[in-house]
């Protein structure tokens, strides 16, 4: 249907749509689009091509799921954090909450309509 999925974890309430755009506007440069926060790749925020797919069976076949080689076997796009940064008007987008004290220290940085669990 789409050659092109985007991955996010749960775990992070504070995602900033302008990002995302900027990222989407990005994909034709690779085949995986991701931020690096931290000089880390975050490879549970980022677009993956389905032509990632051969790559991922091979690694999951031999044993070696690791996103880090996915993106050393495939052709992928940081988007840097100068950017990133400018659409955000947060301290990063990709703050995750794991942890009961993450969420007492991230109390009034995660929007309202994070807080609405059904």
């Amino acid at each position: 249907r789409t050659p092109w999925t985007f991955l996010v974890s749960c775990d992070m309430p504070t995602i900033v749509p302008a990002v995302i755009r900027h990222m989407a506007s990005q994909r034709q440069k690779a085949e995986i689009v991701y931020c690096a926060p931290e000089g880390r790749p975050e490879p549970l925020f980022a677009f993956y091509n389905k032509s990632v797919l051969e790559h991922l069976d091979d690694l999951l076949t031999h044993g070696n799921p690791s996103f880090m080689d996915l993106f050393a076997e495939s052709r992928t796009h940081s988007i840097s954090a100068s950017t990133w940064s400018h659409l955000s008007d947060k301290e990063s987008p990709f703050r995750n909450i794991n942890t009961p004290q993450d969420l007492i220290s991230a109390q009034g940085t995660i929007p309202e309509r994070a807080k609405k669990v059904p």
